[in-house]
């Protein structure tokens, strides 16, 4: 623990790190506690309640992964910004083991039809999520280096859904197998006509 965090920093950090392992509703408030080195008191002095401490760790989350995505998408021409992020998407969880998968989609699993508040706010998380990718998909079919039979919005959400269902089968069997063959299929998916200059 880093001493210049505070305690309400230590409390998002632990909700995070809990939330990821166990979903947010399984969660117990000693957990996330326990975790952070801290009492109930400090709890409730920040945050009204658990599910107010767990929304304000998916804010933290939100923004970190929404800047490493536009991270990952700033490159000089789609085909590479693409390349790029399922590059980094497959390295990251490689880095994990596969453990823990995309606190997205395990958080949409959870709470979709539970809890209204985690649900719209992990909806709003991939309607952000695929605007950028749908940006980078327009620039490239407008280029020519992505195919043209879908509109950009539906590869972009085919994107995104195609990732997560690879990251939760590498999860489930711990091997990069199903998130590999994910980006395969996307890879092919956006490939333009081998006749078009532009082909990646």
């Amino acid at each position: 623990m880093k001493v210049t965090e505070s305690t309400r920093d230590r409390l998002i950090l632990a909700a995070r790190k809990i939330g990821l392992e166990k979903g947010f509703a399984r969660a117990s408030v000693s957990d996330m506690l326990e975790e952070a080195e801290t009492g109930k008191g400090s709890l409730y002095h920040y945050f009204p309640d658990k599910e107010g401490l767990g929304l304000a760790a998916l804010n933290v989350e939100k923004e970190q992964f929404l800047n490493r995505i536009e991270g990952w998408l700033d490159e000089d021409s789609p085909g590479k910004a693409m390349e790029r992020f399922l590059g980094e998407v497959l390295e990251m969880h490689k880095a994990t083991g596969f453990h823990g998968g995309c606190i997205w989609g395990n958080t949409a699993l959870e709470m979709s039809d539970t809890n209204p508040l985690y649900a719209d706010f992990v909806a709003r998380v991939f309607d952000e999520w695929e605007e950028k990718i749908e940006l980078v998909i327009r620039e490239g079919q407008a280029q020519g280096c992505f195919s043209r039979h879908l509109s950009p919005r539906k590869v972009a959400v085919i994107v995104v859904s195609v990732i997560e269902g690879g990251i939760m089968l590498s999860r489930l069997r711990k091997t990069p197998g199903p998130l590999e063959n994910s980006i395969e299929f996307i890879r092919a998916m956006l490939a333009a006509p081998q006749t078009n200059p532009g082909n990646l």
